[in-house]
């Protein structure tokens, strides 16, 4: 049956074509590393301006949800959950390097069932780091360059030279992937990041807290952040312009993989400017926006997964989800259902690590007490691997329950996980990238 379900879908996309195909065009644009709380539309509650102007005006005319969360705060395993609808546990990328099982790309891939179904595929993205590595396969064309590192501005505009290019008389849908890495460090405008690529590993995440002891010094590392959400935010409006200007209205999704931790840690653990290691909400709630294609603009409260986009995705293409049910995920052209709840976990620890950016055992017990997350979409309990909250406050016994039990599944997945071994040029480009792993 599941050799017969590809051959089904082109059945389809071929009846489609041949009546006029109507599905809609879906972008998926993922900003890497955007902090909610740097997107106007949520709050922006520093000095001057918001940083992002085009997504502000984006979510006049969007759903915007309020209690979206990410599934794990690290970039490989929350992709793979957005294109395989699963928690990091089920499809088993639990760090960045790891890959999803080719039988479970082969029943799972987003990209694979648009293509089935008659869309033009593409995916334009700024690292060539994520994506192919994940196994996933359905981008024709995958557009990375061979680089480790882009501006947004020069994936958007290879998108739109892409579509510039797709034959005029052809009668099929387009599914876009645009990934924009700009607020990730190295932080800082394309020229800075340029200038500090391959990244020091002693300006991010555990570092030395006497660098940056001074306020000037913190004010200095949130500015050059803020700059790069800025070159995101642009090059997602160029984005949003290049489409008009070719008469396409698409279905557009805009979201994060996850936040990042500023200075909230950097006092108590020497912990800053990263993400992955320890659970918070910085790194937890995502930015995600649904506009285009007929959507009424809405504040959608109750608790979102990135886990959801699958179904939205594939229910908003005509190809449906028939899983959606029964692996807890929601269509989210509607609202979440009242009393919900969706975790997400850290990724897996390797000592290794510890050992290269000199980790103390304080820290590291930390890193291992802070385990997953769950949210209604208003409350965040982070939970420990003793199961008991990470912090000492009252929990909804309903947050405590799922807790419990995603802490369970997440303990069973890493002890059957089996080891392997990135190849050393896949290695390299994440070391550059300010990644330790193995």
């Amino acid at each position: 049956m599941k050799r017969a379900l590809p051959l089904l879908l082109l059945a389809l996309a071929s009846a489609l074509s041949a009546c006029g195909d109507s599905r809609p065009d879906i972008v998926l644009v993922t900003i890497d590393t955007l902090r909610r709380d740097h997107v106007g539309a949520y709050g922006w509650k520093l000095p001057g301006p918001s940083p992002t102007p085009q997504l502000d005006l984006f979510a006049q005319r969007a759903r915007v949800f309020e209690g979206a969360l990410t599934t794990m705060p690290t970039t490989s395993p929350a992709h793979a959950s957005l294109f395989t609808g699963l928690a990091p546990r089920d499809h088993g990328v639990l760090r960045n390097g790891d890959r999803v099982s080719e039988q479970l790309a082969a029943d799972r891939s987003l990209p694979r069932k648009l293509a089935d179904a008659g869309y033009r595929v593409a995916a334009f993205v700024t690292s060539d780091v994520f994506g192919p590595a994940l196994g996933l396969g359905g981008f024709e064309p995958w557009d990375a360059r061979g680089r480790g590192l882009r501006p947004g501005s020069e994936a958007v505009a290879k998108a739109l030279e892409w579509l510039d290019q797709i034959a005029r008389g052809e009668d099929r849908p387009v599914f876009l992937w645009v990934h924009l890495y700009d607020p990730h460090s190295p932080y800082g405008p394309a020229a800075d990041k340029r200038e500090h690529y391959p990244l020091d590993l002693k300006s991010y995440g555990w570092v030395d807290r006497a660098r940056y002891r001074t306020r000037q010094a913190r004010i200095g590392m949130a500015t050059k952040y803020a700059a790069g959400v800025r070159d995101a935010d642009a090059a997602f409006g160029r984005l949003l312009e290049g489409l008009a200007e070719r008469g396409r209205d698409p279905l557009v999704v805009v979201t994060s993989d996850h936040g990042e931790f500023m200075a909230e840690h950097l006092d108590r653990l020497g912990f800053a400017y990263g993400h992955g290691s320890i659970l918070g909400p910085e790194v937890l709630w995502i930015p995600l926006l649904i506009g285009g294609d007929g959507v009424e603009p809405a504040r959608v409260g109750g608790a979102a997964s990135i886990r959801d986009l699958y179904t939205t995705i594939l229910e908003a293409a005509g190809v449906g989800d028939p899983t959606a049910e029964a692996e807890q995920r929601v269509d989210l052209r509607g609202d979440p259902p009242s009393g919900r709840v969706v975790d997400a976990a850290r990724r897996l620890f390797d000592p290794a690590e510890r050992k290269k950016r000199g980790i103390d055992q304080a820290a590291a017990r930390h890193i291992r007490a802070r385990a997953v997350a769950v949210s209604d979409g208003a409350a965040l309990l982070v939970v420990g691997v003793d199961g008991k909250p990470a912090e000492a406050k009252a929990a909804p016994p309903e947050l405590v329950a799922v807790a419990e039990s995603a802490l369970a599944a997440q303990r069973a997945a890493e002890e059957r996980r089996k080891e392997v071994p990135l190849d050393p040029g896949t290695r390299d480009k994440l070391e550059a990238l300010g990644y330790v792993e193995r």
